[in-house]
Parts: C-alpha cells; structure tokens; sequence
C-alpha cells in the first residue's frame, strides 16, 4: 500500500462527527473534511436534512485534483454529476485532526514503564523500507510482558511518508512531530519526520 496516496474524506454540504478511528470511538470531532491515511478507517456520523436533497461524499487526493466518491439523496433529490477533478489541488496532511482525536474512554494517564525507538528507513528506489535497520522477516520483535506499558517513539527517517497503525490497546497517548498527543485508544497515529 506504500505506492497509494493519502486521501481525506469531504463532505461538503453537510457537517460531520468523526466518531471512530480504526473501530475505535472518540470524542466526535466535527468538520467537513477528514484525513485518511493508507489503511486507516474512520467512522463519521453525518446529519442529514429533513427536506429533499443530495449531498456528495468526496476522497481527495492530497496534493492533487483527482477526486471519486459517492453521493447521499433523497427520494426525490437531485443528484448532479461530480467532475472527477477539482478547481485546485488539496492541500498536504499535517496532524491537525489528529491532535483533536480523544479517546472516548482513554486509559489512566500513567508513566511508561520503559521506552522503545522504531527507527523508519529504507529507499525509495524497489520500495525497501525498514524498522531499525532491518526489512520484514529480518527484523528483531519486540517483547512485552502482559500488562507493561510502553511508549513507542517513531522516528521516520526516510524520504516518504508512512502510516503506521498500532492494532491494539496499547497506549494512551503518542509522540509525533516532538510532540505528545491525545492518541485514540488503537494508538493509532501518522509518523511525523
């Protein structure tokens, strides 16, 4: 999946909540536009007017015009083609929406009983990306013991963008560019260089 862009859902017309990252609920954080990184799911609960209408669901490309979707209407309302390009490119991802994302039920805010830096690296030349100097299926685990808590420090050291996803109930809060944040309870957050 590293080759996809990123995307971010627009929802132009209407307001939504995002509620869940990952399946995991969050204190609703509303706008119009959502970024998505590779991978990540994210559920956002749309209110939908009383009267007739159709209102367009958009995945933007970051950085570029394309754009595809879906649209939402009622009987009755009138759906209109969509352009499969926009007026202008989307704007690069920063971690504004991420630093508004609250766990729902966030675990006790206790210190880490160690810490572990994960090193991002590799080339972009045949897509080799590594862990702490070492690919898939040459990389070393890392232990823990049930009920440890640890902190992940994620430096990206490469010349890309990588999402990492943490599958799990591991943390309650992140590090990402030098900064702590508020993590959902996947922990589940974009690598910042």
């Amino acid at each position: 999946m590293a080759r996809l862009p990123r995307h971010s859902g627009s929802t132009p017309g209407l307001e939504g909540e995002a509620i869940a990252v990952d399946g995991n609920p969050v204190t609703p954080v509303r706008g119009r536009r959502f970024p998505l990184a590779m991978g990540q799911r994210l559920d956002i609960r749309l209110r939908v007017p009383d009267e007739a209408g159709a209102w367009p669901i958009l995945a933007l490309r970051e950085g570029g015009v394309e754009r595809t979707g879906f649209v939402l209407a009622t009987r009755g309302g009138a759906v209109k083609r969509i352009a499969p390009v926009g007026d202008q490119a989307t704007t690069a991802f920063d971690l504004a929406f991420e630093s508004n994302l609250v766990a729902a039920k966030p675990l006790a805010v206790e210190s880490a009983d160690r810490n572990q830096s994960v090193e991002i690296g590799g080339t972009m030349q045949g897509y080799s990306w590594t862990l702490n100097g070492s690919t898939w299926g040459d990389h070393q685990p890392i232990p823990v013991r049930k009920g440890e808590r640890i902190e992940l420090i994620l430096r990206n050291a490469s010349m890309m963008g990588h999402p990492m996803a943490i599958i799990s109930r591991l943390s309650p809060s992140t590090a990402a560019a030098s900064r702590e944040l508020s993590a959902t309870p996947s922990g589940c957050r974009r690598c910042a260089r």
